[in-house]
């Protein structure tokens, strides 16, 4: 997961820079690390303003398009067994994830319901809305690689 594997950068980066010690002198492979968490460190302060924006933007978009499908199928006499489990999920990573397995749980009921033509539009929606969101990401990944 692409936000939650910003924290777990930081925190690589964090242990790497408590490891190393100033009184030990740096060969080649020292001053690479020390570029690479430059780099990293640079690029995720480019993206920090706006990284939760863009969860909250994402899983809005991802929401929405749960919403969408799930109407579809009911409107065709298809449920899904649990309906949408991330409704009154607080914690923003947590509620990200929820809604990317309730999705990926829909592509696959879908999938299992054949080639009726609304099943193919339903699944046109929904490959929309991922990309939409996965759009989202793109401009952060964009911001770091520009930095």
């Amino acid at each position: 997961m692409f936000y939650e594997s910003v924290g777990a950068l930081l925190g690589g980066a964090a242990e790497a820079l408590a490891a190393d010690d100033p009184n030990r002198p740096v060969d080649e492979r020292g001053q690479r690390e020390r570029r690479q968490i430059t780099v990293l460190l640079r690029r995720i302060g480019v993206i920090w303003p706006k990284l939760f924006q863009a969860l909250d933007e994402e899983s809005a978009i991802l929401e929405s398009t749960l919403r969408s499908t799930a109407e579809t199928a009911r409107a065709h006499q298809l449920a899904a067994a649990d309906g949408p489990t991330s409704a009154g999920i607080t914690d923003p990573l947590v509620r990200y994830r929820q809604l990317l397995f309730d999705l990926d749980q829909w592509v696959i009921l879908l999938h299992e319901h054949g080639q009726e033509p609304w099943v193919q539009a339903a699944l046109r929606s929904l490959r929309r809305g991922l990309a939409d969101a996965a759009e989202v990401q793109g401009r952060l990944v964009d911001d770091m690689l520009a930095a």
